[in-house]
């Protein structure tokens, strides 16, 4: 990114495998470069943003979001929207079978005197 100006730096999904393969680094991290989402490049086409933000997300362990410090907080200019949505796919995706355990404390209803 610029200081003085905005502009799409990258197009498309770019890969690239770790190649120095006597370095202790795992061998299998790939790293993975995607098309912003805010660029006037690819106009109002929603689709391969939304697509290329799901792949990313689906095949990741790690997602590194990078935008301006102004726009956090803001709702369109960070992609809010966008984001909103790849999370709730992937909180169906991957924890559609198991239990959702709250961080809250809940009180334990089985040892609970209910007639006082």
């Amino acid at each position: 990114m610029s200081e003085l100006e905005r502009r799409q730096t990258t197009k498309g999904i770019w890969m690239s495998k770790n190649k120095n393969e006597s370095s202790s680094m795992a061998s299998n991290i790939l790293v993975m470069d995607v098309e912003g989402t805010d660029g006037r490049e690819r106009g109002e086409d929603q689709d391969f943003e939304r697509k290329s933000a799901l792949f990313a997300l689906a095949t990741s362990e790690v997602l590194i979001v990078n935008i301006w410090e102004h726009q956090v907080g803001l709702y369109q200019g960070a992609n809010m929207g966008l984001l909103k949505t790849v999370f709730e796919v992937n909180l169906q995706l991957f924890l559609k079978d198991k239990k959702y355990k709250s961080p809250a404390p809940t009180p334990d209803s089985s040892r609970a005197n209910f007639n006082r």
